[in-house]
């Protein structure tokens, strides 16, 4: 009972992350076309886009920030005023846009956020005015700590058992203890390194 309980709650955690990372994608996109977006863009008024990312931030508690940046990779709109005019084209968010010419991209591996120093992935889209010119890129990033404080560290196995979630190169990407987390010293330890190199969905590490 406590093996099939716990497969299903993976398997509730599982489809969570899906849905919200495929949600958040499609939102990227639509908002990529957004009349107040392309309309910043064409008359340079900040407004615009500041009240647009405002309202949007208004959506989920686990994003940390919602950015647009120009066609140059400096943030021009952000949550945190002061982090406008940060060069962020040296982030994979930006280069598979701007250099490799994605529509969109999906952070695999999680970063560290440039403005609040925490665990972070970002989803991004291209954003282009009607005659297809580059203008820059919107960013959703998402904060791993609050999102798994808000859809995955109320769920408990047994009495003191807990859920906690590892990237492809066994990293811990959310954990309850949040100073675990992207830590290199729980990283490649040995039953992370079987769980992954498994082909089976689920099972037991011993």
């Amino acid at each position: 009972n406590l093996l099939l309980n716990a497969m299903r709650v993976f398997g509730e955690v599982k489809e969570t992350i899906i849905q919200l990372i495929e949600q958040t994608q499609i939102l990227a996109g639509i908002a990529s076309e957004d009349i107040h977006v392309q309309n910043g863009y064409k008359s340079g008024n900040k407004n615009e886009h500041q009240k647009f990312i405002n309202s949007q931030m208004n959506l989920e508690d686990f994003y940390e920030a919602i950015f647009l940046t120009d066609s140059q990779g400096r943030l021009i709109a952000h949550p945190n005023e002061s982090a406008i005019g940060l060069d962020v084209s040296s982030y994979k968010a930006w280069k598979a846009i701007a250099e490799d010419n994605q529509e969109s991209y999906i952070d695999k591996i999680p970063i560290i956020s440039p403005v609040s120093k925490k665990p972070i992935i970002v989803i991004s889209h291209k954003i282009t005015d009607e005659n297809d010119q580059f203008l820059g890129i919107i960013g959703y990033t998402i904060n791993l700590s609050n999102f798994a404080e808000t859809f995955i560290n109320h769920y408990k196995i047994a009495q003191n058992g807990y859920f906690y979630i590892i990237d492809s190169e066994t990293s811990l990407i959310m954990h309850p203890r949040e100073e675990l987390i992207l830590n290199d010293k729980y990283k490649n330890l040995e039953w992370h390194t079987k769980a992954l190199s498994s082909k089976e969905d689920f099972g037991v590490v011993k």
